[in-house]
C-alpha cells in the first residue's frame, strides 16, 4: 500500500491495463484519445504485469491522467430502456495532464474493461479527477476517479454545510457527501490495510433531479489513503454488478501516488539486547482487579505479550494495589533497584475511518490525548515503525495535584511533563504505554527501552 510511482514526465493520458482474463467483449469500446507512442515512449513496458486473478475477475492497473478542468454540470440526467442512469455530461472537454501520476490496482468482473472516456462521452463520479469509464461489452457500466485531500481539521466541518459534526470519512469525502448527489448512503467499511481504508456505499440521486418518481441509486466504492492523502470513489450502475463483486472490488483496491507526503520509514524494533540492558516480558492483562461491567471488553480482549529491553537493574512489579488507572489497564511498576521509576499499562482501540497521517496516533491513543489534566500528546515522536506498528516518545503532561493546590482553579495550576513512550499493534489492536518519573530514566535508557519494544500475540 505505502509503494512508491516514480513521475512519468510527459505521459499524458496514460491507462496501462492488465490483460489477464480481461479481454473486451464484442463489440470492443472505441480506445479513448491517448497520447501516440510517439508522443509517449515507454507506454508499453509500462504496461502491468499479468498476474493470476480470482476466478471470474482480472486485475487491473490504471494510471489516472491529472485534470482539473471539467466536472458534471448536474443537468440532462437521463435514464436509458431498462432503467439504468446514462452518464452524466461534463462541462466540456476532460483536459488530461500529467502533472502528477496516481495509480490504482484493483480486480474487476472478469470481462470488464477500463478505458478513458471518448470525446463528448459522459462520466459518472462526475466530481472526481481523472475520470476513467468502465466497461461491460460496450456499455458503460461505472466510472472511476481520484482526488486529492488535505490535512485540515475535521473540526472546521461547519463549512461544509454539516449539521453536526461529520464521521471522519465524512470531512475527507467531503465534496461527495455534500451535494445534492451524494455518497453518504449505506456507508460499509470493508478493509484497512496499513492506512488505508475501503469501503462500500450508495450514490444517491434525488428524485427531484428527474422531475418525478422515487430516488435513484447507484453502487459505490471509497478509498482513502492516510499515507498518500489520495482518496478514490468508484462509481456503478446498481444492475452492473452484485453486492459480492462490489465487496470483492472494495477489498482489492491499492492506491499509490508518485510522491509522498511523508519521509522514509523508520527502523523496525530491534530484536538485540543493548549493552547495559536485559530483556524483559509482561502479559497483559496482568491481572484481573479493576475490571467492572463497563470496561469488561477491554479485559477480555485476547491476551497479548509486551516485549522489552530494560536497564540492567530494573524490574517489572505487580503494584501493591492492583487497580485500573483512568486510561491504562492493569498498570504495571518498574523498579530500579528498590527505587520506583515508572509504570507500564495497557489499552485497546478500534478505527473510528479515515484520519490523516498527522492525527493517526490521535484515533489510537484517543483517551490519552484528550485530556486537559493529564495528556500524552506533547512532543510526539516515533522512533521505531513497520507496516501495522509504531512506538514513539513522548511527554506527559499533568496538572499540580494534591492538598496544597485544592484551593486553586486546575485552569490555574502549573504543569509538570515526565519522560513517556507509547507504542501500538494495529493486528493486535492494543497499544502500551510506559511513563517515568521525570529525573529518574536517562534519554539513552528511554531510547534503549523504545527501541527493543515489540507487542506478541500470547504463545
Amino acid at each position: 500500500m505505502k509503494k512508491s510511482v516514480a513521475r512519468t514526465a510527459g505521459l499524458c493520458a496514460a491507462l496501462l491495463l492488465s490483460l489477464g482474463g480481461c479481454a473486451p467483449a464484442q463489440p470492443a469500446p472505441q480506445e479513448a484519445p491517448a497520447a501516440s507512442a510517439a508522443e509517449a515512449p515507454g507506454t508499453e513496458e509500462e504496461a502491468a504485469a499479468v498476474s493470476a486473478a480470482p476466478e471470474g475477475y482480472c486485475e487491473v492497473h490504471i494510471a489516472f491522467p491529472d485534470n482539473r478542468e471539467s466536472v458534471g454540470t448536474g443537468e440532462d440526467l437521463r435514464v436509458d430502456e431498462n432503467g439504468d442512469l446514462l452518464p452524466p455530461a461534463r462541462s466540456g472537454a476532460v483536459d488530461y495532464r500529467a502533472e502528477e501520476l496516481v495509480t490504482l490496482d484493483l480486480l474487476l468482473p472478469e470481462g470488464w474493461t477500463a478505458r478513458l472516456p471518448t470525446e463528448g462521452e459522459g462520466t459518472y463520479a462526475e466530481m472526481l479527477r481523472g475520470p476513467v469509464n468502465l466497461y461491460r461489452g460496450g456499455q458503460c457500466v461505472g466510472t472511476v476517479g481520484y482526488d486529492r485531500f488535505d490535512d485540515e481539521p475535521i473540526e472546521a466541518w461547519e463549512d461544509y454545510g454539516f449539521d453536526a459534526p461529520p464521521a471522519d470519512y465524512q470531512g475527507y469525502y467531503r465534496w461527495l457527501m455534500t451535494g445534492v448527489r451524494t455518497w453518504d448512503d449505506s456507508y460499509t467499511l470493508v478493509a484497512q490495510t496499513g492506512r488505508a481504508v475501503s469501503a462500500t456505499c450508495r450514490v444517491r440521486y434525488p428524485a427531484r433531479l428527474f422531475g418525478d418518481g422515487a430516488d435513484y441509486y447507484n453502487k459505490g466504492v471509497l478509498c482513502c489513503d492516510l499515507d498518500l492523502l489520495y482518496f478514490t470513489g468508484i462509481e456503478l450502475l446498481d444492475s452492473a454488478l452484485t453486492d459480492e463483486q462490489l465487496r470483492v472490488i472494495a477489498d482489492s483496491i491499492r492506491l499509490s501516488a508518485g510522491e509522498r507526503p511523508f519521509g522514509p520509514p523508520l527502523p523496525v524494533p530491534s530484536i538485540e539486547t543493548p549493552a547495559g540492558f536485559r530483556q524483559a516480558e509482561v502479559l497483559f492483562p496482568a491481572y484481573q482487579e479493576g475490571k467492572t461491567d463497563y470496561n469488561a471488553e477491554i479485559y477480555e480482549h485476547s491476551p497479548f505479550r509486551l516485549r522489552m529491553a530494560l536497564p540492567e537493574g530494573w524490574t517489572v512489579r505487580r503494584p501493591a494495589r492492583a487497580e485500573a488507572a483512568a486510561d491504562l489497564f492493569t498498570p504495571m511498576d518498574l523498579y530500579d533497584g528498590e527505587t520506583r521509576v515508572g509504570s507500564v499499562g495497557y489499552g485497546t482501540f478500534t478505527f473510528a475511518g479515515p484520519t490523516t497521517g498527522e492525527n493517526f496516533h490521535r484515533m489510537i491513543y484517543g483517551p490519552l490525548m484528550l485530556g486537559s489534566v493529564v495528556n500524552w500528546d506533547n512532543d510526539y515522536t516515533p522512533v521505531t515503525m513497520t507496516e501495522t506498528t509504531c512506538t514513539a516518545t513522548c511527554r506527559v503532561m499533568c496538572k499540580a495535584d494534591g492538598p496544597e493546590w485544592e484551593a486553586v482553579s486546575m485552569a490555574d495550576r502549573p504543569e509538570r511533563y515526565s519522560p513517556a513512550i507509547l507504542s501500538y499493534d494495529e493486528k493486535l489492536l492494543v497499544y502500551v504505554a510506559f511513563s517515568f518519573e521525570e529525573g529518574l530514566v536517562t534519554g539513552e535508557q528511554l531510547d534503549g527501552i523504545a527501541r527493543t519494544i515489540r507487542l506478541l500475540p500470547e504463545r
